[in-house]
């Protein structure tokens, strides 16, 4: 469970543009009597006449044809600072300190617009519903997959924990496949952290300690293609062998490949990734586009569970379309070649 904290946040400072310091003013126009401009009856009084209507446009700025003034030219404002994002981890994933849990058995939800709030759930969930929503709860489960999405639903999940230790390395993943958004969600004994084949949000959340068995390759991240539509931001995802896991080999944080088609419009943006051999894989695929990834910080380092250097082959192997900018290594702010 999470401590309470406080998130730290960027300051923006709006520049207003700057007017002019001298005042604007109209020569003023002969006049008869008080209110109203003389007639010019000589050619001398003509041309005077004129000179004073271009005297009072000039001194309005120029204008357009509605006579308005022209618009002040803009004034160059620096760049806002990015606010700052605290790191995932034990104190801001999971289900806040305090929380009270009602214990429950394995749950199969098939009712739209349902809301789970702060059970303690031992056995799996299975959402056969659009519109669920979990929150504050503890998943413990000991089968393939601890929350699941079935086709036509849809679930958001927030302030949770996903725990898949007690299946003893048979958890696939945390969450699959699809039609999901989850927040601030701890994630953890599973071998993958999550599968992500299409309309998939996750975010603020931590991925770790994944449970490596004999024959697993941790992801944390998998797509096996034709996944569209997945943003990824400001997650802590470490799939690094802190020595809790039971053998296997850490394999990617980002496994996204192209078994079931194409893939496009990913976004991976202010996460930290650490661990793996290539950190990102990814292809994009003969068709995909629109994927990014951006403003990561990428962890590197020895493994103290299994003494591995990682990342073991490098940050970074695309294929297809990708963007890449403002990637960089978590220890030393160097960026991160592509």
């Amino acid at each position: 469970m999470r401590q309470a904290q406080s998130l730290a946040r960027g300051s923006f400072m709006k520049v207003q543009p700057l007017k002019g310091d001298r005042a604007m003013q109209t020569p003023p126009l002969p006049t008869v009597g008080r209110d109203r401009p003389s007639l010019a009856t000589t050619p001398v009084q003509l041309r005077a006449m004129l000179g004073a209507l271009t005297l009072a446009v000039s001194a309005c700025g120029g204008g357009g044809d509605d006579g308005r003034p022209a618009p002040a030219s803009p004034v160059d404002a620096p760049a806002p600072e990015r606010p700052a994002v605290t790191r995932p981890g034990p104190d801001n994933t999971g289900v806040p300190a305090g929380t009270r849990l009602v214990a429950s058995g394995p749950l199969e939800l098939t009712t739209p617009d349902q809301v789970i709030d702060g059970l303690d759930v031992v056995g799996c969930v299975t959402v056969k519903a659009p519109r669920v929503t979990i929150r504050r709860t503890r998943i413990r489960c000991d089968a393939y997959y601890p929350v699941e999405v079935m086709d036509g639903a849809s679930l958001t999940i927030e302030d949770s924990e996903i725990d898949g230790s007690p299946s003893g390395g048979i958890a696939t993943s945390g969450i699959a496949f699809r039609n999901y958004v989850a927040r601030r969600v701890n994630i953890h004994g599973t071998a993958d952290g999550i599968k992500a084949d299409g309309n998939v949000v996750l975010e603020d959340s931590w991925i770790h300690d994944l449970y490596l068995g004999p024959d697993d390759h941790a992801d944390g991240v998998q797509s096996t293609g034709s996944g569209a539509d997945v943003t990824i931001r400001r997650n802590f995802i470490d799939i690094v062998d802190h020595g809790k896991g039971h053998g296997g080999q850490p394999n990617s944080v980002f496994q996204i490949g192209t078994e079931w088609g194409s893939n496009s419009n990913w976004t991976i943006d202010s996460n930290w990734l650490y661990g793996g051999g290539w950190v990102v894989h990814a292809d994009a695929g003969a068709d995909g586009d629109g994927n990014r990834v951006v403003n990561n910080r990428f962890g590197r380092g020895v493994a103290e569970g299994n003494g591995d250097t990682y990342p073991g082959y490098g940050p970074l192997a695309l294929y297809g379309r990708w963007t890449t900018s403002g990637n960089v290594w978590d220890d030393s702010g160097a960026p991160v070649e592509p």
